[in-house]
């Protein structure tokens, strides 16, 4: 008899552990799909959090008793006969060696419920993270709920009242937030539950100097060589072995990357750029990483950062990773269309596999501006006509002391009405440019500055200006980015878009000229001093 109830037992040990097997499997089943067959929701917040991925795992299921609006939970009982094994598994091995807590000489759910409940402060925090990093190491075996966040928040909706772990994707930062990634959260009955996670994620900024300092955009004309600065922190990487870093720059059409002397850098991996950059936490690093380039994709890539910090010494979690070169704008940084750069990080965001995850993007953009020059007279159409066989020049002084040739002449590429600045040795580049009756002339190119336009040349019948024609670009940014405001000798610029240049000429023929306005005056009033002394005394002689 005794035998045969031993075996009854058996049995019925053996049935409850295939229904223990069943109601797991069924668990899993439902926990990849909206939730896990409850009517709670879970919403989880976090500064960087949005594209990424947040996990759930039940630890323990909580009894509840009493009604929606007034309830009490009664106990917990683990979720997961793996959670066992968790706390019973040596710690040397990643577990909690979790002992007798009740004194009945066995290790069960009782007594991991009563170890948790022992927990406060940073030894729970140590707990949870030693939780998400059994659960990553052993995915397989538990039912594990993902949702990712939009606008920083991820929402897990369909969950059973219970005891939680809840952990971002890896790859979080900052030394303030260590054993912050994970969190245990009890999800009521009856209301919904909001928590806010303290994990950053790498992130990267992207900066343009044009000429004026650091900038999230700028102005510059064709042909100009301007510095970006990328900046990125030191990533937590104590949970893993090895830790892959890459910056990804993607340049617009309108910008090339250029080494010291100018030249353009060719596609290529494995490549060597002399004039960019890479420090971590202010030291300069040469080691380490590798620079390609491809169809406009500038990468610099740690296969191993952890590697590469512990080689300079010194370096700790947070300390800046700085990345500096430099591109030339092209022809096709048009209006409307700037030289656009988009860059981010992409980063280990697994101890336990190979997953790669990425930061949101980061933008700077380099705008460069038009005029139209409307060349006109009275009798050729007025303001709305344009006047031709007027030459000019455009330049950054308002005095041209070799003519055309002068070193402040914006060389110009372009025929008929259109232009645009030429950039560095390029062929067929003129130094004026010649007014039709037909058009405008646009000069597209321009970057933000003052410019002067000198009339060297006048239409036959024309007179020529006398003074150069001062035209300020200002980039303001308002209301849109990239916005500016094109000044003519200091009123603004016509035309719809506030670009056109009004030039007037006049008919008549004067004979050439010496001097200023100002020596003529002194010149005739000398004249008339003179003859005043010579008829003054005539006149005081007659009266006598």
């Amino acid at each position: 008899m005794k035998g045969l109830e031993e075996m009854k037992q058996t049995m019925k040990r053996l049935a409850a552990s295939a229904l223990a097997a069943v109601m797991t499997l069924g668990l899993s089943a439902t926990a990849f799909a909206a939730g896990n067959g409850g009517d709670r929701t879970l919403t989880v917040t976090g500064d960087t959090l949005d594209n990424k991925n947040v996990y759930a795992v039940q630890m323990f299921d909580a009894r509840v008793t009493g009604t929606k609006d007034d309830y009490t939970f009664d106990s917990y009982v683990l979720a997961d006969e793996d959670w066992l094994t968790f706390f019973t598994t040596e710690t040397r091995s990643g577990g909690v060696g979790l002992t007798d807590q009740n004194g009945d000489s066995k290790v069960d759910g009782e007594d991991a419920r009563l170890y948790v409940e022992s927990l406060r402060g940073q030894t729970l925090a140590d707990f949870a993270h030693l939780a998400q990093k059994w659960v990553r190491s052993h995915s397989s075996n538990f039912a594990v709920l993902t949702a990712t966040a939009s606008n920083d928040k991820a929402i897990f909706t369909e969950l059973k009242a219970g005891y939680y772990l809840v952990y971002p994707e890896g790859g979080s930062t900052g030394t303030s937030n260590r054993n912050t990634d994970a969190m245990l959260v009890n999800v009521p009955r009856d209301s919904d539950a909001e928590w806010h996670i303290k994990s950053t994620f790498p992130t990267v900024d992207k900066k343009v100097d044009t000429g004026s300092g650091n900038a999230d955009n700028g102005s510059a004309q064709v042909g100009d060589i301007v510095t970006f600065t990328l900046t990125s922190k030191v990533p937590d990487m104590t949970d893993y072995a090895t830790f892959y870093f890459a910056f990804k720059d993607t340049l617009s059409n309108g910008l090339v990357i250029v080494d010291s002397n100018g030249a353009t850098v060719q596609d290529g991996n494995s490549i060597t750029i002399d004039n960019l950059t890479v420090t971590i936490g202010g030291k300069t690093v040469a080691t380490g990483y590798t620079v390609s380039l491809n169809s406009n994709v500038l990468k610099i890539e740690f296969t191993d950062l952890k590697t590469a910090t512990l080689a300079e010494g010194s370096i700790t979690t947070d300390a800046e990773i700085v990345v500096t070169y430099k591109a030339m704008i092209t022809e096709d940084a048009v209006v409307g269309t700037p030289a656009t750069n988009t860059v981010e990080v992409e980063y280990s965001n697994d101890p336990s596999t190979s997953g790669h995850g990425t930061s949101t993007p980061d933008e700077t953009d380099v705008y460069t501006y038009e005029i139209d020059v409307n060349k006109w007279a009275t009798d050729a159409g007025g303001m709305t006509g344009n006047l031709a066989g007027a030459k000019f020049v455009l330049s950054t002084n308002a005095t041209l002391t070799n003519g055309e040739s002068d070193t402040s002449v914006i060389k110009l590429v372009g025929s008929g009405n259109n232009y645009r600045v030429a950039k560095p040795g390029e062929g067929g580049a003129v130094t004026f440019f010649t007014t039709t009756a037909t058009s405008d002339i646009t000069i597209s190119g321009l970057g933000e500055g003052t410019y002067y336009l000198h009339e060297i040349e006048a239409p036959t019948g024309y007179n020529q200006l006398k003074a150069p024609i001062q035209i300020v670009i200002t980039m303001t940014n308002t209301p849109n980015p990239g916005d500016a405001t094109i000044t003519v000798n200091g009123e603004p610029a016509t035309g719809d878009d506030g670009t056109v240049v009004d030039v007037e000429n006049k008919k008549g023929i004067e004979l050439p000229e010496t001097g200023s306005i100002g020596t003529i005056g002194l010149t005739v009033a000398g004249v008339a001093i003179v003859l005043f002394g010579i008829f003054a005394p005539h006149k005081k002689k007659k009266a006598q």
